[in-house]
This record gives C-alpha cells, sequence and structure tokens, in this order.
C-alpha cells in the first residue's frame, strides 16, 4: 500500500467518524422536542421497551447508576457514547430482559445510550437516552 492510498484511507476513516458523530447530534436535537426529563434521584435508569420518544436522566459524577432492562425482550447492541468525545464508553451485545448492570460516570458531560429491542422476528425498534452527568453542586 502506498502513502497515498494510506493517506486516502485514514481520511476516508475520519470522515465516517465525523458523519457519525454528526447524525448521533442531529438525532439527538431531532428527537429532544418534546422530550421528556427525569431525575435519576434513585440512581436507577429503566430501560423501557423501545420507543420514538427520547428521555433525559441527570446523574450525579461519580454516583454509582444501574441501568435495568424491565422490558420483557432482550435489548441488543446497547451502547453508551460520550457526546462531546464521540467515544464508545460500553458497548453491551444482548441485555437480557430483568438484567441490569452498574456504571459509574467519572466526567460530567453529556452521555446518549442507544439500544434495540426485537419487537417481531426481524423487526426491531430502536430508541436513545440522554444521560446528563453533573457535579455535585449543579443537582
Amino acid at each position: 500500500m502506498n502513502v497515498v492510498s494510506k493517506s486516502a484511507t485514514q481520511a476516508n476513516r475520519t470522515g465516517t467518524r465525523v458523519q457519525s458523530f454528526v447524525f448521533m447530534v442531529s438525532f439527538l436535537i431531532a428527537m429532544s422536542i418534546g422530550s421528556g426529563t427525569a431525575e435519576s434521584g434513585d440512581s436507577q435508569i429503566l430501560l423501557n421497551t423501545p420507543g420514538p420518544e427520547l428521555k433525559t436522566f441527570r446523574v450525579a459524577k461519580s454516583a454509582d447508576v444501574r441501568l435495568s432492562n424491565d422490558s420483557q425482550m432482550t435489548l441488543l447492541n446497547f451502547t453508551v457514547i460520550q457526546v462531546t468525545s464521540g467515544k464508545k464508553i460500553l458497548s453491551i451485545k444482548e441485555l437480557e430482559p430483568h438484567a441490569s448492570l452498574n456504571l459509574a460516570f467519572d466526567r460530567a458531560g453529556t452521555y446518549i445510550a442507544c439500544y434495540r429491542g426485537e419487537i417481531k422476528k426481524n423487526l426491531s425498534e430502536s430508541t436513545c437516552l440522554q444521560i446528563d452527568v453533573v457535579g455535585l453542586r449543579s443537582i
């Protein structure tokens, strides 16, 4: 592989990452119109059956947050991304019904968790939720 093709490949990868990030931010802005907001005072976020509404949760930095799949279906491709950096923080292929996991966010900022639920064979619906991690003084 010569230098020109290596540079072109690297530029293509960077362009794809930027496009993905721009798409995610655009999706969040579009979905936030009329979105619900909930305080996560008990530090638990229920991952309900997927749906189109973007829900927003506020949690304290460094607090343990329990994410629970309270739906009757296995959630697929559960992914948490830090919005400002575009970094994937967590990725789980399948989250069984009634399964849960604990997370602690060490940096304040906005995170997006997205997942899919299979409604019928070969038919799934995706959803995302926004997690605003704030310093202790902000809560």
